[in-house]
């Protein structure tokens, strides 16, 4: 079960979960290539026949090894959702970082993307609360659906509560 699930209350639901995005290893991706491209033209184009050539770029390998680590751990252990009272988000594994906004304290909603990250449909999304702020979730598939979606959880709260009073 999810972080989400686990904490939701008796009369509580999961309206949206947001997901990671597949662009989070495109750091990775671009230091793999390198070492890549590194070493084919120093040993075929250029004929270098020294190790360090292939002892370099080992070490971009292994740079590019960590930052898929950090990529995976991004997407994995990070949740993100909407729920029909609240606004939840999980960072990390062993050290976690929780967020819960109630939907009547959000005041609104950030979305930054580059135009590589609109091509691809993914950003970062902000929220902000009143007195709070959620730090950036990088990486977001799909941010204006999720915003969108965080929208309607509003009004559909604020619609069921207003004709409670």
């Amino acid at each position: 079960m999810s972080f989400i699930e686990d904490n939701l209350s008796s009369d509580e639901e999961i309206l949206y979960k947001a997901d990671v995005s597949w662009f989070v290893y495109l750091n990775a991706l671009a230091w793999l290539t390198a070492a890549i491209i590194f070493y084919v033209v120093c040993r075929f184009e250029l004929s270098i026949t020294s190790p360090g050539i292939l002892l370099f770029s080992l070490l971009i390998v292994l740079i590019a090894l960590v930052r898929f680590g950090e990529a995976f751990t991004h997407q994995y252990f990070t949740e993100i959702g909407i729920t029909s009272k609240r606004m939840v988000a999980k960072f990390g594994f062993i050290a976690r970082e929780t967020m819960e906004i109630p939907l009547n304290r959000i005041e609104s909603v950030i979305i930054d993307q580059s135009v590589i990250e609109r091509i691809t449909c993914c950003g970062t999304v902000a929220i902000h609360g009143t007195g709070q702020t959620m730090a950036p979730v990088k990486f977001i598939d799909e941010p204006v659906r999720f915003r969108n979606e965080l929208n309607e959880a509003i009004a559909a709260f604020k619609a069921n509560h207003a004709s409670i009073t």
